[in-house]
C-alpha cells in the first residue's frame, strides 16, 4: 500500500518562513502544558532581545531542535518546542499589526484562512488564539485589545 507524500522530511532543517507559510498548521497537541514562558526579565524578553540583535547585525539564528511529527499531511503536531513557536507567532502577529498587514500570510493558513498556530489542549485556548489573531493581530490599529479575553 503506498503511504502519501509528507511535505515535511525526517531530520531536514526548514526556516521559519517555510513553517508559517502556505497551508501549515501548527499544532500544540493536549499533551504539551499550557503557554508559559516566565514573566518580567525572562526567557521571552532574553529571546527577543536576542532575535532584535540578530537582525541588526543581519545574522541568522538558530532555534535548536524542535521535535513534531506531520499528521495528517501538513498538519505538525509538535512534542517540543511550542514556547519558542508561540512566542514567535505571537511576534508576528505583533508585527502585522504594527506593519498594517504585511505578515497576514503567516497568520492564517491558505486557502480556509485558519488560524495558523492553534492548540489542541483546551477549547478556550483555541478560541482565544482564533481570536486574537483574527480580532487584534489583522485588524487595523484602532482593534481594541480589551474584549480579547
Amino acid at each position: 500500500m503506498a503511504t502519501a507524500n509528507k511535505y515535511f522530511e525526517n531530520g531536514k532543517q526548514y526556516t521559519l518562513k517555510e513553517l508559517f507559510s502556505g497551508n501549515i498548521k501548527l499544532i500544540i497537541p493536549d499533551l504539551q502544558r499550557d503557554y508559559c514562558w516566565g514573566t518580567e526579565g525572562s526567557l521571552v524578553g532574553d529571546f527577543t532581545d536576542s532575535l532584535i540583535d540578530l537582525f541588526e547585525n543581519h545574522t541568522e539564528m538558530n532555534l535548536g531542535l524542535i521535535y513534531g511529527y506531520e499528521a495528517p499531511e501538513t498538519h505538525i503536531q509538535f512534542c517540543d518546542g511550542q514556547q519558542r513557536i508561540t512566542t514567535l507567532y505571537l511576534l508576528i502577529g505583533l508585527l502585522n499589526r504594527k506593519s498594517g498587514g504585511a505578515f497576514k500570510e503567516h497568520l492564517l493558513t491558505n486557502p480556509e484562512n485558519d488560524t495558523r498556530l492553534q492548540y489542541a489542549i483546551r477549547e478556550s485556548t483555541l478560541y482565544f488564539l482564533e481570536d486574537l489573531t483574527k480580532r487584534f493581530f489583522l485588524l487595523p490599529n484602532d482593534g481594541n485589545a480589551q474584549n480579547i479575553k
